[in-house]
């Protein structure tokens, strides 16, 4: 027995170094794969990061893009809610016209022989003036969207009754032209 118990300690002696030697080897494993893990890891949280910081950036892009998109829409609403200012250099006739023509065409403040001014006249190819004047039923307009059918049929009815008014007003036969 004493020659079996001697021949299984030599054989756990020479196991032991080699056990020890592969614990030693599996814990490096071990320890390596726990740090390429967590690089890993790191990377993949780094990059998370920059996806949703890029994410918050172009949302606030498109927040910023959706504001200026209202605005002029927030504007047009308000058209008919209040009356929009003449404001000089930016809506009146004469400016539109001189951006769009020759000062020998249009006449701003124009006068007519029965005396009534039109904001704006455009002389026209067969030595005839147009007459553009700037006033609009706002009133009637800023209705239909609160009124329905009755409130555009009235608006309807003020913008013939205004273009009735432009033509006694600025349609003057034999009417010289301006030089």
């Amino acid at each position: 027995m004493e020659t079996i118990a001697k021949g299984v300690a030599q054989r756990l002696d020479s196991v032991t170094p080699a056990l020890q030697e592969a614990i030693k080897n599996s814990a490096q494993i071990t320890g390596q794969m726990t740090s390429d893990a967590q690089t890993k890891m790191a990377g993949e949280l780094k990059n998370t990061r920059d996806q949703i910081s890029q994410i918050q950036l172009q949302l606030g892009e498109v927040q910023l893009a959706g504001k200026q998109m209202s605005r002029p829409r927030k504007r047009s609403k308000d058209f008919g809610r209040r009356q929009v200012p003449r404001l000089p250099g930016r809506s009146d006739p004469g400016t539109l016209a001189r951006g769009f023509l020759p000062s020998a065409q249009y006449a701003t403040q124009y006068r007519f022989s029965s005396g009534e001014a039109a904001d704006a006249v455009i002389k026209l190819r067969d030595k005839k003036l147009m007459a553009i004047d700037s006033k609009f039923p706002l009133d009637a307009y800023r209705r239909i969207s609160t009124e329905g059918d009755e409130a555009r049929r009235a608006f309807a009815t003020a913008v013939k009754g205004h273009a009735d008014a432009i033509t006694k007003k600025y349609i003057v036969p034999n009417e010289a032209l301006w030089m």
